[in-house]
């Protein structure tokens, strides 16, 4: 398997290490990529043997369109692993079943710290926190 990281924002809701690291450099000065850009960039790479897409940001479910940017890319016949590295912040039920839908094959929720108040004083907005 042939695996690409595929940031598809720099914007997180949460002010860790991880996506303000100030490393991000050309990345902050284009705009995203769109659905489409995204889909054409990774079928090109199925060519070159790629068949595994990480999706990761900042933190993905910033972006309104992340449910269409996976929808297009389970289209592509030569992939055949997809998975999502999130902070869990913006996961809901319902987002958890869509993505189950679309053929979701891991989701990674990664926190910085297991402290649950030093993780909601680094936020930027809201957290929906799950039972």
């Amino acid at each position: 398997m042939s695996e690409i990281r595929l940031c598809v924002s720099k914007d997180c809701n949460f002010k860790c290490s991880y996506c303000n690291s100030g490393g991000e450099g050309i990345f902050t000065q284009n705009p995203p990529m769109t659905v489409k850009e995204i889909r054409d960039c990774v079928e090109f790479l199925t060519y070159m043997g790629v068949d595994s897409v990480r999706i990761t940001g900042g933190e993905p479910f910033i972006r309104k369109d992340i449910i269409d940017i996976i929808k297009e890319l389970r289209k592509i016949k030569k992939i055949k692993y997809i998975s999502i590295v999130t902070n869990g912040s913006l996961l809901t039920k319902e987002k958890i079943e869509i993505l189950e839908k679309q053929g979701i094959n891991n989701i990674t929720v990664s926190l910085d710290t297991l402290d649950i108040m030093a993780q909601l004083s680094r936020q930027k907005s809201k957290v929906f926190i799950m039972n």
